[in-house]
């Protein structure tokens, strides 16, 4: 009886062992010690495809995807049978052939007469999906697929530590105007634009790594390249590829680029400095109109150390009384050596940096915008030292001041001009204003009003440097001009030169058509003088009659 009831336990613990294991949510199949499947549930179907009758005496072998080595699945059953059990992740197949992760524990199993396998798999292909989708959203950006900045710093970086002795070139691109197209076009161009270009690159570089660094800015790493030619070649072939022109929704749309290069290890040791030196070249290759590419040099780490510190010390050179003016004065042509007035320019002079030439502090206050509350310091020195003259009873003749674009775009600027000429009680007409022919690129409702106001209200004004700038002879009737100044480029080699005689003609017939008082600058010969005085250029100013001079050597010369 006993045998009998123990043999009844038996199979009640068999049928529910079975039960369990057939209602697992978790694929189980059992193999003998061979590895050959000799049973397998419902859920283990749903996972991999395979009916039980399809595997059954099959060896466990027909799951392996080739991912793992021969090696690695025996290392797995030697632990098994030396340990009792494996857990870990393998990467298996489906019975489509698909790729199937799957966590698995394999057991070691010796008992009633059984000895074999139980393995049981859990389906990780929902967990790897999200696992996956979660990692492309942290390294990749979401507009055109490319590594992002974190990924891609992180990922050379860690080449770097294992490959201490690579040559690596960094390429930083920025495209040139892409604010505007965004603003013009809309930001869904925009971003079309941008696959666009990502694409164009990823066709040409080959092994190099490209990450969409910063709205539209890209990197390339360059790996194992040391030769400086070889570098610039490659990058000119990617600037061709992105500047070729591009139609989005029958629009054709054209781009220009500035490229930046620095390299490991000469330039910097890590991925973080070597970007940011490559910026640095990036800005300067914008100052190279003809390549747009620039290779980083210690040289460029100084002129913006320099500039940093100069924009620190302009913001306090008003109060510390740095700045003075000078005057160059300009000479009548018709009455020989009449003094008609003169220009006022800006000098610094700092404690560190000693004279500081203008063309080194100017443009660092205009991309500041500090040239507006020095423009209006000017304004009113230069009227300050004629209420000076005028109350020495001196010869005193208009004063010409430029203007900036940022001064210009600033409301009712005219109004304040207004002010400061009423606190000095200084009549308009001994102040007037040059301004160059950028003016046409900026903000042209603000900075005409400006400019109508002010001749309205009894300035002149001049068109400096003409013919160095974007303008037109069109655009002269644009901004009520008295004066036109041909610059010192014409004037320089005119004596010499035939076709430069013709253009400087050309120039003054024109001036002379629209009834403007017609200035030579730059005026250092006799000859040159006396060929600009016969083809009817009105006044001179140059280095032959005068240089910049102090306020007092000024008043010697306008004394009655």
């Amino acid at each position: 009886m006993s045998k009998i009831k123990n043999y009844d336990e038996k199979s009640l613990h068999l049928n529910l062992l079975h039960k369990a294991l057939s209602l697992n949510t978790e694929g189980v199949i059992i193999t003998d010690i061979d590895r050959k499947i000799k049973w397998s549930n419902n859920a283990f179907e749903i996972i991999t495809g395979y009916k039980f009758e399809d595997i059954v005496d099959e060896k466990i072998s027909l799951l392996e995807s080739g991912e793992h080595s021969d090696e690695f699945i025996e290392r797995v059953y030697s632990f098994v049978n030396k340990f009792g059990v494996w857990k870990g992740e393998i990467i298996n197949k489906d019975k489509d052939g698909n790729i199937l992760p799957v966590d698995v524990k394999i057991s070691y199993v010796n008992e009633d007469g059984l000895e074999g396998y139980v393995c049981i798999y859990r389906d990780l292909s929902h967990e790897k999906i999200s696992d996956r989708r979660i990692r492309e959203l942290r390294d990749k950006d979401s507009l055109t697929g490319l590594i992002n900045r974190t990924y891609f710093t992180d990922y050379i970086n860690m080449f770097l530590k294992e490959n201490p002795k690579s040559d690596l070139s960094f390429v930083l691109i920025d495209i040139k105007g892409f604010k505007n197209i965004n603003d013009s076009l809309g930001h869904d161009i925009g971003d079309i634009l941008l696959k666009k270009i990502s694409n164009r690159i990823l066709e040409i570089i080959g092994e190099d790594i490209l990450s969409r660094f910063d709205g539209d800015e890209f990197v390339i790493c360059m790996k194992d390249v040391s030769d400086k030619k070889y570098v610039l070649n490659r990058c000119k072939n990617i600037m061709d590829t992105i500047t070729k022109t591009y139609e989005i929704e029958g629009k054709e749309i054209h781009l220009g680029v500035n490229m930046g290069i620095s390299r490991y290890p000469l330039d910097g040791k890590d991925v973080t400095e070597l970007i940011r030196l490559a910026d640095i070249a990036m800005y300067k290759a914008n100052d190279n109109p003809d390549m747009n590419i620039a290779f980083y040099d210690y040289k460029m780490s100084m002129e913006i150390e320099e500039r940093f510190l100069m924009t620190n010390m302009l913001m306090d050179a008003i109060d510390k009384d740095e700045f003075e003016l000078i005057y160059q004065p300009m000479f009548c042509n018709v009455n020989e050596g009449e003094i008609v007035g003169a220009e006022a320019l800006l000098r610094w002079n700092n404690g560190e940096f000693g004279s500081v030439s203008p063309e080194r502090f100017i443009p660092i206050t205009e991309n500041t915008g500090m040239i507006v509350s020095i423009g209006n310091w000017i304004i009113g020195k230069v009227c300050s030292d004629i209420r000076t003259w005028i109350d020495k009873n001196l010869n005193v003749r208009p004063i010409s001041i430029n203007l900036s674009i940022k001064q210009l775009e600033q409301k009712d600027f005219y109004l304040r001009v207004m002010d400061i000429l009423e606190k000095h009680n200084i009549i308009p007409e001994l102040i007037e204003f040059e301004i160059t022919e950028s003016v046409t690129s900026g903000e042209k409702d603000i900075i005409s009003e400006n400019l109508k106001e002010l001749s309205k209200n009894g300035h002149k004004i001049s068109m400096d440097d003409f013919g160095t700038g974007y303008s037109s002879f069109g655009k002269l009737t644009t901004f009520n001009l008295d004066k036109l100044k041909i610059d010192k480029i014409f004037i320089e080699n005119l004596v010499e030169d035939k076709k430069m005689q013709k253009l400087v003609n050309s120039i003054v017939a024109m001036a002379k058509s629209l009834e403007l008082t017609v200035v030579a600058e730059g005026i250092e010969t006799y000859k040159q003088f006396e060929y600009m005085k016969e083809i009817g250029c009105d006044i001179s100013q140059g280095y032959f009659f005068s240089r910049p001079i102090s306020k007092i050597k000024y008043e010697e010369l306008i004394k009655i």
